[in-house]
């Protein structure tokens, strides 16, 4: 079905740019919009120059429905979807639109708005009497009250509404007399009259930013009352007079205008308005009665009869990837602009490119203040506040920080699922953020196996600070143990660290849950300056000075070729907070440790901007990772990125990184000596650096950018099955028929095998509905007994635990019911 979204802007380039960014990543490919530019006096008109595949009309009055007429002339779909210029829509959002036209007679189908914050509800079902008085309801969806002439009726709202365009037509289009407020709900009023139903959608979101307007400041406080209040008056004159008489009409409104009053006096007093806002808004109050009485009174009787629409070329607007191929949600507590470490670092890579690939991508990560989800470069960005003194969560024997951030991905998921529940979860195994999930929910989790805490604890010498200590490395090496043991596929980003795990770890991982994809990173430029002018040789470390990454090892590589009259200049750039055995940082027992000595060139640059970083990488000549210990080594990664030469340890996933001689040296990890050696062999051979800088940046051109990591990812991703109603009604191998109860009635060519894990939540269970309605009803593992009435279920397998069921279904018909919570795990042989 071809859908042309219609979008009225004015004076809002910046907020028109980000929506139709937006829309390039729905799902349905036959789109096209149709922008409807009104008086605009700011750069709107340069911005639309940059979509050609967009239709662009003008509006000359600051009419809203004026200008919707004039976009719903010039489309071509035979569904018109209206979308403002300050909302971003869900990915999904038109193929769910266009799935509730399930029959003719329905004309109209919206769906949720959710509030500027991306995280509350502005907008779920709505209805309205013929005052224009409002009824919301997040539970009722009141799309049962279609009666032609009945005294309330649902609407939807403008923000997220669909249409047919000949239903439309029908009624004579919009009427412009609303030029702002109760033009959408007087639609729906007529096409109810007319014999149509409107639907409302708990799905098909979109993110309503409430950006300044004409209507609105930026405080979301109202302007002008004046077209309000007499479009109030002129909506009861036209729908309310059959029910009750004028005196009702004009009370009704009087009470709305006084509400008016009362806000925009409390705006003022807060400092949302000007002083004097209140006083000229009685004013406009005043006027808009007297207009609204008038136009009412003139207007009662208009009829708006059928319109004849132009017909006009379907001009498709570029999608990036119609139809995609799951939802991603991505884990990292760390996120840009956030970046906390290399897996924050990578996160922030990956979940654009994972996009770029076909998925649905959202990002759940730590945010302050409150909640907030954002659209950014085609990912869902949601940052959730985590409460300094959250209470016990779903992690309570973990340290509170922990519990805290995994309880609240899990709510976060759970809040999201009630409209777009995830095909697949990915995160790391740090600080075990995906645990909750693991714990309480059923579904898929993908962890991403870099450093463990057994080697953090290892090389930081957290074991020798105490029993308390040792206590909590235990706990956390337990709490990960719980994740390897139940997640369906390990992530490893290098065969160093899946040995190390499986090493370490009393887990029992089934080979075919193992899985070894190196990861990436983007390139935000190529720019690089490797002119040698007669300084020094300039040698880079990145990363915390801390034991692990051997920054002890690297200043007594400095200090020995200090000593030997070498004088390379070194660079360290990284957070030097650490507090050693004698009460001092790094750098201070450095320099203590050389008075009267020879010192070499050292600078401690601390902790950098992101910019800062590129121009120390860009000046550096080589860069040097001394650790003791790497799952992987980014820094790495970056340095070869920029035609940089490295020189580290031959440790952990350094080894599957550097080609040694041919990208850099690797040396003996612990070995000031031969790292000194190595430092001053490139200090020497200019020509040779060179050339291992060049093969180090064709490296990571062929292996280590974020799209090839993505590629990686998609691959090792792809091998979990996820039974879930969308997988099983898009089936090639089952013919399905959806519902308008929004169940499937699935023929099956051969038997279905679902495995179900079970909740640990006493109070859930899950339900199949056979094609007889017998039904075979799981309990929770806390009621071990299950009961199976007589159906089409021809086999139930329970383990020890009463974890996970599987069910076979026998070919034929089935109708499954509450499908949601099923999944089937395992992996793709």
């Amino acid at each position: 079905m071809r859908v042309s979204v219609v979008i009225s802007t004015l004076d809002r380039a910046e907020g028109l740019r980000h929506t139709l960014d937006a829309l390039r990543y729905q799902t349905h490919g036959a789109i096209e919009v149709v922008v409807v530019n009104g008086p605009s006096t700011d750069h709107t008109v340069s911005v639309l120059a940059e979509y050609p595949d967009v239709k662009v009309e003008s509006c000359p009055l600051p009419n809203l429905s004026m200008s919707r007429n004039i976009g719903i002339r010039a489309a071509a779909g035979e569904i018109v979807a209206i979308i403002d210029d300050d909302a971003i829509p869900e990915f999904s959002w038109i193929d769910e639109l266009i799935a509730g036209f399930t029959s003719n007679d329905i004309a109209g189908v919206g769906g949720v708005v959710l509030d500027h914050t991306g995280a509350g509800l502005q907008y779920r079902f709505s209805a309205s009497n013929r005052l224009g008085d409002v009824v919301q309801s997040d539970t009722d969806e009141m799309n049962d009250w279609c009666t032609p002439g009945a005294w309330q009726f649902p609407y939807l709202q403008g923000t997220n509404a669909s249409f047919r365009r000949e239903a439309l037509a029908e009624i004579g289009l919009f009427d412009e007399t609303f030029d702002y407020f109760l033009d959408e709900t007087d639609v729906c009023c007529r096409l109810v009259d007319a014999g149509f139903r409107i639907r409302s959608l708990d799905g098909a979101a979109v993110h309503h930013k409430f950006l300044p307007s004409i209507v609105r400041n930026e405080h979301r406080a109202v302007r002008h009352w004046f077209p309000v209040v007499k479009n109030r008056l002129y909506f009861g004159f036209r729908h309310a007079l059959d029910h009750c008489s004028q005196l009702v009409v004009i009370d009704a409104a009087r009470r709305f205008a006084e509400a008016a009053l009362a806000d925009t006096e409390m705006h003022e007093h807060l400092g949302n308005h000007p002083r004097g806002s209140h006083a000229r808004a009685i004013g406009e109050v005043a006027r808009g009665f007297e207009a609204g009485i008038i136009i009412g009174s003139q207007r009662r009787y208009a009829r708006f009869g059928p319109t004849v629409l132009p017909s006009s070329e379907f001009r498709t607007f570029s999608t990036h990837h119609p139809h995609a191929r799951r939802r991603l949600f991505i884990v990292s507590s760390g996120y840009t602009p956030h970046i906390t470490g290399g897996i924050a670092r990578f996160m922030s890579d990956v979940a654009p490119a994972m996009t770029d690939l076909g998925y649905e991508t959202r990002v759940i990560t730590r945010g302050s203040g409150h909640s907030t989800v954002d659209f950014e470069d085609g990912v869902w960005v949601h940052r959730v506040a985590v409460p300094a003194n959250a209470p016990a969560g779903a992690l309570a024997e973990a340290p509170p920080p922990i519990d805290a951030f995994a309880s609240a991905v899990l709510h976060e998921t759970q809040r999201v699922g009630q409209w777009y529940p995830p095909d697949v979860v990915y995160g790391s195994l740090w600080d075990v953020e995906v645990l909750g999930l693991l714990r309480q929910s059923m579904l898929p989790v993908v962890p991403m196996l870099a450093t463990p805490v057994f080697e953090v604890a290892l090389h930081e010498g957290w074991n020798e600070q105490g029993p308390a200590q040792q206590a909590a490395t235990d706990q956390l090496m337990a709490l990960e143990s719980e994740v390897l043991q139940n997640a369906d596929v390990l992530h490893a980003i290098s065969d160093a660290i899946a040995a190390t795990i499986a090493d370490r770890y009393p887990v029992s991982v089934p080979p075919a849950r193992w899985h070894v994809a190196q990861i990436g990173l983007s390139e935000p430029s190529t720019d690089t300056d490797d002119s040698d002018d007669g300084r020094a040789t300039t040698v880079l470390f990145v990363g915390r000075l801390e034991p692990r990454k051997g920054i002890d090892v690297l200043i007594a590589a400095a200090n020995l070729l200090a000593d030997r009259g070498a004088t390379p200049h070194f660079v360290i750039a990284g957070n030097d907070t650490r507090i050693l055995a004698g009460g001092l940082t790094y750098e201070q027992a450095w320099r203590a440790d050389r008075v009267g000595q020879s010192a070499p060139d050292l600078t401690f640059v601390g902790e950098v901007s992101d910019d800062e970083l590129r121009r120390l990488y860009r000046q550096a000549d080589l860069v040097v990772m001394p650790s003791r210990y790497e799952s992987f080594g980014l820094v790495l990664l970056e340095a070869m990125m920029l035609s940089k030469p490295v020189v580290a340890s031959a440790v952990g996933g350094i080894n599957e990184i550097v080609r040694p001689g041919i990208d850099g040296l690797l040396v003996a990890p612990d070995d000031p000596h031969a790292l000194a050696e190595a430092i001053s062999t490139l200090d020497r051979e200019v020509d040779r650096r060179r050339t291992m800088g060049t093969n180090g940046r064709q490296r990571f051109l062929d292996e280590f950018t974020s799209q090839r990591a993505a590629q990686r990812l998609a691959e090792l991703l792809d091998r979990i099955t996820v039974t879930s109603p969308r997988d099983l009604v898009d089936d090639a191998n089952a013919l399905a028929e959806r519902f308008a109860d929004g169940t499937a009635c699935l023929r099956l060519d051969a038997p279905l095998t679902v495995t179900l894990k079970l909740d640990q939540c006493a109070a859930r269970f899950l339900t199949f509905f056979t094609e007889s309605r017998t039904s075979l009803r799981l309990r929770t593992p806390q009621e071990t007994t299950l009961v199976l009435e007589p159906g089409r279920v021809v086999r139930v397998a329970v383990d020890a635990n009463a974890q996970e069921v599987q069910v076979i279904l026998e070919s034929g018909s089935c109708l499954l019911g509450n499908i949601l919570s099923i999944r089937a795990r395992g992996v793709a042989e």
